[in-house]
């Protein structure tokens, strides 16, 4: 505001500026109000190019505390480690994420932002009422199912994203290998603190998680020593390392230390989880759906929330997608009598 002051009086100063014989002039209010929404603008440009500053520097810090998001942008400055999945860590993720949101709102008014950053401000406030919201119900998530979870992220996170261009890549590999023990503990605890707290997931689900974790351990160098087709990582890490084209004992070396790595750091995590997910199956039902988790109902309306961006619930939802399907069947209706149709819409659809 100072800023605008002071350009405005520039302006109305330099406007009264003429010759020994004319009088000076006053500028018209069309002549202010034109400076002053230049002024406004300049105001605008720069507020919101900090703020866009603001938040490349939070990204950043948040790409440093995340090892795994930096593989996936191919930096590889912690490329021997995976993320801290403990649920503490989790907690303080969710503490920086409202510091930052406290800090935005400190140092910034929407009013002075342009549309685009006005926008990237009220997300920022928007996404930390949904992490609030979510966090509650954190334990209600299904650590692993069918479709997604760690026990398969972790050999595809390997595969597709842990690139192999040297010596020092390699060894980051089998470092991630060692390091999945306390990685994929971590989400073993949460599952099993979930269970004990009857967070299950129907008892189909369990089949299809012990297949895929059976998988990752089956194959050489897992089991039948004479059994030389390899496991998905053993392939994985061989052909990178062979890509190399490193002298032999140097090739073998790594080799060595990848099987190591597997059979005593892997093959025993994994092995845990399948017993895990069997001693759960062995409790859980085969009804599906939220309802039936802790706060079930609560936990329902917070993910309908997230999904829709509105306070509607869910009756509110089935209502309006059935007046929906009304509205569109009637100008269905209206088209099939104009072409002069006769028969029913469904007889016309077909």
């Amino acid at each position: 505001m100072k800023k605008t002051l002071t350009s405005l009086t520039a302006l109305m100063l330099l406007a009264g500026c003429g010759t020994e014989t004319t009088a000076p002039q006053s500028p018209d209010n069309a002549e202010v109000q034109t400076a002053k929404t230049q002024v406004d603008a300049e105001i605008s440009a720069e507020e919101s190019a900090r703020l866009n500053a603001f938040f490349a520097t939070k990204f950043d810090e948040a790409l440093s505390r995340s090892p795994v998001a930096q593989t996936f942008r191919g930096i590889k400055t912690d490329y021997d480690k995976w993320d801290d999945a403990s649920e503490e860590n989790a907690l303080r993720e969710l503490q920086i994420q409202r510091e930052t949101v406290a800090e935005m709102h400190r140092e910034f008014d929407p009013a002075n932002l342009d549309a685009q950053a006005a926008l990237s401000f009220r997300m920022a406030s928007y996404e930390l009422e949904q992490a609030e919201r979510d966090f509650k119900y954190r334990s209600n998530v299904l650590v692993f199912n069918q479709m997604r979870g760690q026990h398969s992220g972790i050999p595809a996170f390997l595969i597709n994203q842990h690139r192999i261009s040297n010596v020092s890549d390699a060894e980051a590999y089998i470092a991630r290998l060692n390091g999945i023990p306390a990685y994929l503990g971590a989400f073993q605890a949460r599952a099993i603190t979930a269970a004990d707290n009857g967070v299950l997931a129907p008892r189909f689900v369990y089949d299809y998680v012990i297949d895929s974790a059976q998988n990752i351990i089956t194959g050489y160098p897992f089991g039948d020593a004479q059994n030389h087709t390899p496991s998905p990582l053993y392939e994985d890490f061989a052909k990178k390392v062979a890509a190399l084209e490193l002298q032999t004992d140097e090739t073998e070396l790594l080799l060595s230390s990848a099987r190591v790595a597997l059979v005593d750091a892997v093959a025993p995590t994994y092995q845990r989880l399948i017993s895990d997910m069997i001693k759960q199956r062995a409790k859980a039902g085969t009804d599906d759906g939220v309802w039936r988790l802790p706060d079930g109902g609560a936990y329902y309306a917070a993910q309908l929330a997230n999904m829709t961006t509105t306070d509607l619930t869910a009756a509110e939802i089935h209502e309006l997608g059935l007046s929906e399907m009304a509205r569109i069947h009637a100008e269905m209706e209206t088209i099939k009598d104009k072409v002069g149709f006769e028969g029913t819409l469904k007889a016309f659809m077909d």
